[in-house]
């Protein structure tokens, strides 16, 4: 699935339309900060439900306790990383890794961060996801080796928490967008 917050246009997506539909791929316009991002298999997407009044944060606050959050997992995870400068996130040498696309409403926060871990390039290569552009890569492809999705989701959520001052927290995986699939391998001898 291609999803294109606010700051996006239907421009951002590198493909044409057929190519969406052999991919399966739908495009959906979604109100959230942002531009066009990717949502695939190898990723992890943490959409923090803050009361951001109650915490007493500002915008400006949130978002730099999601990008601190996004540097100490990464680091947590052998890769040294920094705050994206042309786009909020996380960036690391090989490129941005990870990408903030939240929204505020009511004082709550709603969406939140796309960390790529181990995503194939060429499904992130799909979209521009920054103006001006930047390289987009994966935690794994700065380590030149898999980083399991369970460690790196715990990682992330301990940060998180971490970062907002929460002592307890709940891990929901899965997405509407992406369905796992079950293969039965039957072996004969």
């Amino acid at each position: 699935m291609i999803s294109i917050g606010r700051q996006g246009s239907f421009a951002d997506v590198l493909v044409d339309a057929k190519e969406l539909v052999s991919r399966r791929m739908d495009v959906r316009w979604i109100n959230r900060g942002g531009g066009c991002f990717v949502h695939t298999p190898g990723q992890v997407a943490i959409y923090p439900l803050l009361p951001l009044d109650r915490l007493k944060l500002g915008v400006i606050e949130f978002r730099r306790r999601l990008e601190q959050t996004l540097v100490r997992s990464a680091a947590d995870l052998d890769v040294l990383a920094t705050v994206g400068v042309s786009a909020p996130g996380a960036v690391c040498r090989c490129g941005q890794f990870a990408f903030i696309g939240a929204g505020i409403r009511s004082w709550i926060s709603h969406h939140g961060m796309l960390i790529n871990i181990a995503a194939s390039q060429a499904d992130l290569d799909l979209v521009q996801w920054t103006k001006p552009a930047v390289r987009v890569t994966t935690l794994s492809a700065q380590r030149l080796r898999t980083i399991s999705m369970s460690a790196a989701r715990e990682c992330l959520m301990r940060r998180l928490a971490e970062s907002f001052g929460y002592v307890d927290y709940q891990v929901h995986t899965g997405h509407p967008g992406l369905h796992r699939t079950t293969r039965k391998v039957y072996v004969f001898t």
